[in-house]
């Protein structure tokens, strides 16, 4: 992607009624994760960055295993990257 251009982030939901979950994803039109890459960007202090300190996707993971949820990532370099969260939702009462 060129500096130029602007990334477009789109975000979808949906509720998954057999799992009994809210699904929520996160779309970008950005540059992409490297495939070597893809499986460390949960490892704590992982970046790629200059400024940061790579906590941030590490941080969610852990509160998302915290409450039952999880997260899935798919990603194509100069493409962009697809972050799907699952969160178990309670029945609702009556």
């Amino acid at each position: 992607m060129e500096k130029s251009e602007i990334a477009r982030l789109t975000v979808t939901s949906s509720l998954n009624r057999q799992r009994k979950s809210a699904v929520i994803s996160f779309r970008d039109t950005g540059c992409g994760i490297k495939k070597e890459d893809i499986n460390k960007i949960f490892d704590a202090n992982f970046t790629t960055k200059v400024r940061g300190t790579g906590i941030g996707l590490w941080l969610a993971m852990r509160h998302l295993d915290s409450i039952g949820a999880g997260i899935t990532v798919t990603s194509s370099l100069n493409e962009g990257t697809t972050f799907t969260i699952e969160v178990p939702v309670a029945e609702p009462y009556r």
